[in-house]
């Protein structure tokens, strides 16, 4: 129903005319992969399950956490220590909701750099 009517005022209002359907996810699908019941996808940052893969290496944080996750941020690679400590103390705010943050840079040479390299190898 809110599909057609919003088609309808576009077309009536603005002269846009959308032939194609609206994309759809379910609740599950929503939360899993952009942790939102309204996931904001117009910049296609999705959640990856790291649970399975991150669990079990004796980092204790992420040994005992229910799930891991990992977010993708095209072009930060070079992002400086205190651009990365910025977003960490973003993600601690209440609205957000995260303890903490884990960051692993692929830089532009190949090379991998975390902030818990000494738990997790290159190959890992």
């Amino acid at each position: 129903m809110f599909e057609g009517m919003v088609k309808h005022l576009f077309k009536v209002i603005k002269g846009i005319e959308f032939n194609e359907a609206f994309p759809r996810l379910t609740y599950a699908q929503a939360m899993e992969e952009y942790g939102s019941d309204k996931p904001d996808l117009r910049f296609g940052i999705e959640f990856t399950d790291l649970t399975g893969k991150a669990k079990g290496k004796g980092f204790s944080v992420l040994d005992s956490a229910a799930y891991i996750v990992a977010i993708v941020a095209p072009g930060c690679s070079e992002y400086t220590r205190k651009q990365l400590d910025e977003l960490t103390d973003f993600v601690k705010k209440p609205q957000v909701g995260a303890k903490g943050l884990i960051y692993i840079r692929y830089n532009i040479d190949g090379t991998l750099k975390s902030s818990v390299d000494k738990f997790y190898s290159q190959e890992i």
